[in-house]
Formats: C-alpha cells, sequence, structure tokens
C-alpha cells in the first residue's frame, strides 16, 4: 500500500516514528531523517511496516531516501521524477535513482547528486 502524508497526517508518526529512531536505517543511508514542516512523504507499506520512504520538499528537493522493496523505491521515484529538482541523496540508491531516469553526478562517499525532470523541463533552477 502506498500513501502519501506530511508531519500533520494523524498516522504519520505511527509509520515514521520507527524509522525516526532508527540507528540502523541512519547507518545504511548515511542519513538523518528529520520531519521538517515543508516535506511530503511517500511511503510503501507492507505487512504494517515501511518498505520504501521518500521525502521531497515544496521546492521539489528529495532529502530523505530510504529502501528496503527495490519495486516500491522504483514506484516512488518514477511518481517523483518530474517534480524532483537537483538533490543530494544516499549513494547506497544511486542504481535505482539511473533506472528511474535520474541523471546521477558528483559522487562522495556517501551521496550522489541527482537531477530530476524539474531540473530538465525548466520549472526552476532549484539546488539541493
Amino acid at each position: 500500500m502506498k500513501l502519501r502524508m506530511n508531519n500533520r497526517h494523524k498516522d504519520f508518526y505511527t509509520y515514521m516514528g520507527p524509522i525516526f529512531g532508527s540507528r540502523d536505517v541512519e547507518a545504511e543511508t548515511n542519513d538523518r531523517f528529520y520531519d521538517d514542516d515543508n516535506k511530503e512523504w511517500v511511503l510503501n507499506i507492507s505487512h504494517g511496516c515501511v518498505d520504501a520512504a521518500i521525502s521531497i520538499n515544496d521546492e521539489g528537493v528529495i532529502r530523505n531516501v530510504y529502501i528496503t522493496n527495490v519495486n516500491a523505491g522504483y514506484e516512488i521515484l518514477f511518481e517523483l521524477f518530474s517534480d524532483a529538482a537537483v538533490s543530494v541523496v544516499p549513494r547506497k540508491y544511486a542504481d535505482i535513482y539511473e533506472k528511474c531516469g535520474y541523471k546521477v553526478r558528483d559522487r562522495s562517499v556517501n551521496f550522489v547528486k541527482i537531477y530530476g525532470g524539474a531540473a530538465y523541463e525548466g520549472k526552476s533552477e532549484r539546488s539541493a
């Protein structure tokens, strides 16, 4: 089941609390997850657990990526592509970003810079 929500949704912390509080998620993604007011989250829920969570802010910047179900990760990233601007995201998922059409550049040890559809469609000159 796929859900879209922000931090004001009644079930947000039920789903995202375990991710926000997980040292394993932080170690896996090399990223910290925050519940900023300007983020929309797209979640995939399987058997009551989040197996993909990706946030995008009001400017089209993808801020957080956590994927344990690759197919769900593909679906969410495809769905967000046209609204996604330049974003800095965990390198761990670089192959998935590329397969979804994002241009992957500027690789560092833990992160890559990706360019979604909004970065090329002249919607903005947004940057991460």
